[in-house]
């Protein structure tokens, strides 16, 4: 197990529990501020509003069997929020209102015929949306067997194409983090010719890849409401757009320029790479090239990873370096782990101490924000619990640089999540089907009756407060 798992350990064994299994979580979002007396008066002030105003969401899923339920309750500034539900499974959506004495459906097949009606320049009338595409992507677009299919038609295309002289293998002696280490040193060099055919296979292979197009087929299908694509494209005109763009990809691959081609330097210790640099000069002819570089070295043990990378960009009017540096360590009791990302100018940097003891763990995180030497910080801490078959956790978050002071706001997050036995539908009202309404029927109903019962809500929920 590397550092990472080690790290994750009980993160990772949560989450595969949850996607074999029916699961619950809910989250309690709250938050705290202390203004002082200049705006903590009256009921309405800023201060009594954030104080007494707190969200819980819960949401029952169930990815194998394709369902979920989540639901909103609460009080914002005093007033009562509940009854807000939507169930969504493969074949439809049902939304639950507080105000609203019908289950609002939704099939997949009448997503777009609903949209058409309300806005029929945005939406094609004949779009269905395969709900089931959702849930997939909760689990990872790509599946398994996708990750499969792919490492074995391109990795090892790219693999079997590489020509035997472009490697050069040495032994070399590098220092990396002070210490002098002995190393296997292995060099690929490809010109610009093979550089050239390796991506202009990929990309004709990509253009003809039935997989991948069916794979747009979804994307098209998830993505098609309102705006996202244009409304007098189908399908079939969306997967031609790939196939054209991909043609002209390969017209654009053979006009670069790669005077040098591409050449990429590891240096291997028992099996790991110590350090590596990679170098590309390229451009649309040989007076406008740019300069890729990478540098890095990285040093793995059992109980901790650190790394230092180095990324340059040059060109006749400007050079950029941007510099990744992290470390990680582990042991029984405590993990600490730093990562920043910065320029001359700017950076970020995550660092982070967890104590841990069995399945719990306590932590206090940061995250900065460097803008030409001023700073600015969110602060995170808090607790997280793992068991079989539930976990809970608590999250402070909180700003902290020369203008806000760490005390004045903070945002509070509880979670508890657990195994469930299934996904609950609602059974105890009836149905509206948005499908099964005229187009008049349904701009009444989204214009007019729907506004006037939320109005009707919000004024007798206010009149609670009185």
């Amino acid at each position: 197990m590397d550092i990472i798992d080690q790290r994750f350990s009980h993160e990772l064994e949560w989450r595969n529990k949850v996607e074999e299994n029916p699961s619950e979580s809910t989250y309690v979002l709250s938050a705290q501020m202390n203004s002082g007396p200049s705006l903590s008066t009256g009921l309405f002030s800023p201060e009594q509003i954030v104080n007494n105003s707190n969200l819980t969401l819960t949401t029952t899923k169930d990815l194998d069997n394709k369902i979920m339920s989540t639901g909103l309750t609460g009080s914002v500034a005093g007033v009562e929020i509940e009854g807000f539900e939507y169930t969504l499974t493969a074949e439809e959506l049902l939304v639950d209102l507080p105000f609203e004495d019908d289950l609002i459906q939704i099939k997949g097949q009448d997503v777009g015929q609903v949209l058409h009606s309300l806005d029929p320049y945005s939406v094609d009338e004949d779009l269905e949306v395969d709900f089931s595409t959702l849930f997939d992507w909760m689990e990872g677009y790509m599946s398994e067997e996708d990750k499969e299919y792919f490492k074995e038609e391109y990795i090892k295309m790219i693999y079997d194409e590489l020509p035997n002289d472009a490697f050069k293998t040495d032994k070399e002696k590098v220092t990396i983090d002070g210490n002098s280490v002995n190393t296997d040193k292995i060099t690929m060099h490809l010109s610009e010719k093979n550089v050239k055919g390796l991506l202009s296979s990929v990309a004709e292979k990509m253009a003809n890849d039935e997989r991948i197009k069916e794979k747009l087929d979804d994307l098209y299908n998830l993505i098609n409401i309102g705006e996202s694509v244009d409304a007098t494209m189908n399908v079939d005109e969306f997967i031609g757009e790939f196939e054209e763009g991909m043609e002209e990809i390969i017209e654009e691959i053979n006009e670069l320029s790669i005077p040098e081609g591409i050449t990429s330097t590891i240096w291997v210790k028992k099996n790991l790479i110590v350090q590596r640099e990679f170098i590309l000069e390229m451009g649309t002819s040989d007076a406008d090239l740019v300069s890729f570089d990478i540098n890095g070295t990285q040093l793995l043990t059992d109980n901790e990873q650190s790394f230092e990378y180095e990324f340059g960009v040059e060109d006749e009017f400007d050079q950029e370096t941007v510099f990744l540096i992290g470390d990680f360590s582990i042991n029984k009791e405590k993990a600490t782990d730093s990562i920043e990302l910065s320029d001359a100018d700017h950076s970020i940097r995550y660092e982070a101490t967890e104590k841990i003891e069995d399945n719990k763990k306590d932590f206090d995180r940061s995250i900065s924000f460097d803008d030409t030497g001023i700073e600015s910080k969110i602060l995170w801490t808090g607790t997280a619990d793992y068991d079989k078959e539930e976990m809970n956790s608590n999250h402070e978050l909180s700003v902290d640089d020369a203008d806000v002071d760490s005390d004045m706001f903070s945002i509070n997050i509880e979670k508890e999540a657990k195994l469930a036995k299934d996904v609950e539908q609602p059974t105890d009202k009836d149905i509206k089907n948005l499908g099964s309404m005229s187009d008049t029927e349904l701009m009444e109903y989204f214009q007019y009756e729907l506004p006037n019962q939320l109005e009707e809500w919000l004024y007798g929920s206010m009149d609670t407060m009185w």
